[in-house]
Protein backbone atom coordinates (compact mmCIF):
# COMPACT_ATOMS: atom_id res chain seq x y z
CA UNK A 1 0.00 0.00 0.00
CA UNK A 2 1.14 3.71 -1.12
CA UNK A 3 2.69 6.17 2.29
CA UNK A 4 0.53 8.73 2.43
CA UNK A 5 2.68 12.15 2.95
CA UNK A 6 0.92 14.86 4.92
CA UNK A 7 -2.45 14.64 6.31
CA UNK A 8 -4.46 17.71 5.68
CA UNK A 9 -7.29 18.58 4.53
CA UNK A 10 -7.74 16.82 1.01
CA UNK A 11 -5.90 13.37 2.50
CA UNK A 12 -8.82 13.70 4.82
CA UNK A 13 -11.34 13.75 2.64
CA UNK A 14 -9.83 11.16 0.41
CA UNK A 15 -9.44 8.83 2.95
CA UNK A 16 -13.17 8.18 3.35
CA UNK A 17 -13.30 6.75 -0.28
CA UNK A 18 -10.47 4.21 0.51
CA UNK A 19 -12.23 0.83 1.60
CA UNK A 20 -11.85 0.25 5.32
CA UNK A 21 -9.91 -3.18 4.62
CA UNK A 22 -6.96 -1.04 3.04
CA UNK A 23 -4.42 0.03 5.57
CA UNK A 24 -3.36 3.48 5.18
CA UNK A 25 0.35 4.36 6.55
CA UNK A 26 1.16 8.57 7.01
CA UNK A 27 4.02 10.33 7.79
CA UNK A 28 2.35 13.88 9.08
CA UNK A 29 3.54 16.17 11.92
CA UNK A 30 0.00 16.27 13.23
CA UNK A 31 0.64 12.13 13.83
CA UNK A 32 -2.49 12.47 17.05
CA UNK A 33 -4.70 13.38 14.36
CA UNK A 34 -4.13 9.64 13.08
CA UNK A 35 -6.01 8.17 15.65
CA UNK A 36 -9.57 9.32 14.74
CA UNK A 37 -9.37 7.28 11.63
CA UNK A 38 -9.63 3.57 10.64
CA UNK A 39 -7.17 1.52 9.69
CA UNK A 40 -4.74 4.19 9.57
CA UNK A 41 -1.62 4.46 11.22
CA UNK A 42 1.78 6.73 11.24
CA UNK A 43 4.78 5.76 9.15
CA UNK A 44 8.40 6.67 10.41
CA UNK A 45 10.70 7.72 8.30
CA UNK A 46 13.27 5.39 8.59
CA UNK A 47 11.10 2.96 7.12
CA UNK A 48 11.05 5.09 3.76
CA UNK A 49 13.90 2.84 2.09
CA UNK A 50 11.55 -0.12 2.23
CA UNK A 51 8.14 1.59 0.59
CA UNK A 52 7.90 2.11 -3.13
CA UNK A 53 4.68 4.06 -3.63
CA UNK A 54 4.08 7.68 -2.01
CA UNK A 55 1.48 10.05 -2.06
CA UNK A 56 2.16 13.65 -1.80
CA UNK A 57 -0.33 15.23 -0.17
CA UNK A 58 1.77 18.31 0.30
CA UNK A 59 1.57 22.18 -1.00
CA UNK A 60 4.14 23.48 -3.15
CA UNK A 61 6.53 24.25 -1.18
CA UNK A 62 6.11 21.46 1.52
CA UNK A 63 7.02 19.31 -1.07
CA UNK A 64 10.18 21.02 -1.68
CA UNK A 65 10.75 20.51 1.87
CA UNK A 66 9.84 17.28 2.50
CA UNK A 67 12.43 16.05 -0.87
CA UNK A 68 15.47 18.16 0.80
CA UNK A 69 15.00 16.86 4.13
CA UNK A 70 14.32 13.13 2.65
CA UNK A 71 15.92 12.76 -0.58
CA UNK A 72 18.50 10.26 0.38
CA UNK A 73 15.94 7.96 2.07
CA UNK A 74 14.48 6.59 -1.21
CA UNK A 75 14.71 3.71 -2.90
CA UNK A 76 15.44 3.36 -6.84
CA UNK A 77 12.44 2.41 -8.75
CA UNK A 78 10.09 4.46 -6.09
CA UNK A 79 6.89 6.44 -7.55
CA UNK A 80 6.04 9.46 -6.05
CA UNK A 81 2.08 10.99 -6.79
CA UNK A 82 1.23 14.40 -5.75
CA UNK A 83 -1.75 16.55 -5.45
CA UNK A 84 -0.39 19.69 -5.53
CA UNK A 85 -2.59 21.53 -7.88
CA UNK A 86 -0.17 24.51 -9.11
CA UNK A 87 2.95 22.03 -9.36
CA UNK A 88 3.90 20.77 -12.87
CA UNK A 89 5.70 17.47 -13.03
CA UNK A 90 8.66 19.42 -15.00
CA UNK A 91 8.93 21.55 -11.63
CA UNK A 92 9.62 18.33 -9.08
CA UNK A 93 11.87 16.24 -11.66
CA UNK A 94 15.15 18.57 -10.25
CA UNK A 95 13.97 17.38 -6.68
CA UNK A 96 13.95 13.39 -7.31
CA UNK A 97 16.24 11.05 -5.75
CA UNK A 98 17.95 9.12 -8.66
CA UNK A 99 16.22 6.02 -10.34
CA UNK A 100 12.66 7.30 -8.66
CA UNK A 101 9.69 9.07 -10.65
CA UNK A 102 6.40 11.23 -9.92
CA UNK A 103 3.33 11.37 -11.50
CA UNK A 104 0.26 13.63 -11.10
CA UNK A 105 -2.55 12.66 -9.26
CA UNK A 106 -4.82 15.77 -9.83
CA UNK A 107 -8.06 16.45 -8.18
CA UNK A 108 -10.96 18.34 -9.43
CA UNK A 109 -12.06 19.58 -6.34
CA UNK A 110 -12.56 21.84 -3.21
CA UNK A 111 -11.80 19.96 0.28
CA UNK A 112 -14.28 20.47 2.43
CA UNK A 113 -16.69 19.81 -0.93
CA UNK A 114 -15.15 16.55 -1.41
CA UNK A 115 -15.57 15.25 2.06
CA UNK A 116 -19.39 16.76 1.88
CA UNK A 117 -20.37 15.58 -1.57
CA UNK A 118 -19.01 12.31 -1.70
CA UNK A 119 -17.99 12.13 -5.03
CA UNK A 120 -14.28 12.11 -6.08
CA UNK A 121 -12.82 12.88 -9.55
CA UNK A 122 -8.97 12.96 -9.97
CA UNK A 123 -7.14 12.92 -12.96
CA UNK A 124 -3.61 11.32 -13.59
CA UNK A 125 -1.35 11.59 -16.58
CA UNK A 126 -1.73 7.77 -17.91
CA UNK A 127 -5.11 4.65 -18.23
CA UNK A 128 -2.19 3.09 -16.90
CA UNK A 129 -1.93 5.00 -13.32
CA UNK A 130 -5.52 5.68 -13.61
CA UNK A 131 -5.87 1.66 -13.15
CA UNK A 132 -3.15 1.49 -10.78
CA UNK A 133 -4.28 4.13 -8.79
CA UNK A 134 -7.69 2.40 -8.56
CA UNK A 135 -6.33 -0.69 -7.62
CA UNK A 136 -4.37 1.23 -4.60
CA UNK A 137 -7.02 3.42 -3.68
CA UNK A 138 -10.64 1.26 -4.62
CA UNK A 139 -13.25 2.08 -7.21
CA UNK A 140 -14.68 4.87 -5.46
CA UNK A 141 -12.41 7.40 -6.38
CA UNK A 142 -13.14 8.10 -10.35
CA UNK A 143 -9.17 8.84 -12.03
CA UNK A 144 -9.34 9.81 -15.39
CA UNK A 145 -6.18 9.91 -17.98
CA UNK A 146 -5.86 13.81 -19.14
CA UNK A 147 -3.31 16.63 -18.38
CA UNK A 148 -2.58 18.12 -15.79
CA UNK A 149 -3.05 21.92 -17.34
CA UNK A 150 -6.29 21.08 -17.98
CA UNK A 151 -6.81 20.45 -13.99
CA UNK A 152 -5.39 23.86 -13.16
CA UNK A 153 -7.05 25.75 -15.76
CA UNK A 154 -10.60 24.51 -14.33
CA UNK A 155 -9.56 24.67 -10.87
CA UNK A 156 -8.61 28.07 -11.02
CA UNK A 157 -10.99 29.56 -13.30
CA UNK A 158 -13.96 27.48 -11.18
CA UNK A 159 -12.70 28.94 -8.28
CA UNK A 160 -11.90 32.55 -9.25
CA UNK A 161 -15.86 32.84 -10.63
CA UNK A 162 -17.10 31.87 -7.41
CA UNK A 163 -15.11 33.97 -5.77
CA UNK A 164 -16.09 36.37 -7.98
CA UNK A 165 -20.35 35.74 -7.93
CA UNK A 166 -20.11 35.79 -3.69
CA UNK A 167 -17.99 39.04 -3.64
CA UNK A 168 -20.76 40.75 -6.39
CA UNK A 169 -24.03 39.37 -4.68
CA UNK A 170 -22.98 40.65 -1.50
CA UNK A 171 -22.11 44.27 -2.96
CA UNK A 172 -25.45 44.06 -4.77
CA UNK A 173 -27.60 43.17 -2.10
CA UNK A 174 -25.73 44.94 0.39
CA UNK A 175 -26.36 48.42 -2.07
CA UNK A 176 -30.02 47.37 -1.48
CA UNK A 177 -29.75 47.54 2.88
CA UNK A 178 -30.77 43.92 3.54
CA UNK A 179 -29.59 42.52 6.71
CA UNK A 180 -25.98 41.40 6.36
CA UNK A 181 -26.64 37.91 8.17
CA UNK A 182 -28.86 37.27 5.76
CA UNK A 183 -26.78 37.64 2.92
CA UNK A 184 -24.22 35.71 4.40
CA UNK A 185 -26.83 32.77 5.18
CA UNK A 186 -27.53 33.16 1.75
CA UNK A 187 -24.24 32.96 -0.56
CA UNK A 188 -23.26 29.98 2.12
CA UNK A 189 -26.37 27.87 1.35
CA UNK A 190 -28.00 29.56 -1.98
CA UNK A 191 -25.34 29.74 -4.26
CA UNK A 192 -23.66 25.95 -3.84
CA UNK A 193 -27.47 24.74 -3.39
CA UNK A 194 -29.11 26.47 -7.01
CA UNK A 195 -25.42 25.32 -8.39
CA UNK A 196 -26.08 21.34 -7.38
CA UNK A 197 -29.54 21.50 -8.51
CA UNK A 198 -28.50 22.80 -11.80
CA UNK A 199 -26.52 20.19 -12.21
CA UNK A 200 -29.17 17.67 -11.31
CA UNK A 201 -31.73 18.32 -12.95
CA UNK A 202 -33.32 19.34 -10.03
CA UNK A 203 -34.28 23.05 -10.00
CA UNK A 204 -37.62 24.15 -8.77
CA UNK A 205 -39.79 26.26 -10.88
CA UNK A 206 -38.24 29.72 -10.07
CA UNK A 207 -34.60 28.18 -10.47
CA UNK A 208 -36.05 26.60 -14.15
CA UNK A 209 -36.96 29.56 -15.36
CA UNK A 210 -33.75 31.50 -14.48
CA UNK A 211 -32.07 29.03 -16.28
CA UNK A 212 -34.62 28.79 -19.50
CA UNK A 213 -33.76 32.90 -19.53
CA UNK A 214 -29.65 32.44 -18.71
CA UNK A 215 -29.20 29.77 -21.07
CA UNK A 216 -31.16 31.77 -24.26
CA UNK A 217 -28.91 34.71 -23.70
CA UNK A 218 -25.90 32.35 -23.80
CA UNK A 219 -27.21 31.53 -27.47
Amino acid sequence: MAVWIGFGSLAKAVRQFVPREKKIRVYSRTKQDLSNYENTEWCSPESFHKETTFVLFLPKQGIRSFMEDFNDTFSKGTTFYYTATGMMKKDIDSLLPPGTKVVPWKWVTQADELARSGKALAVTESEEEAARLGELFGKKIRTLAGKEEDVLTVNKTVTKAAIETAIRLRRELDAQGIDREIIEHAVRQIIPGVIRAYQDGKLGGFGKQAAKELENDET
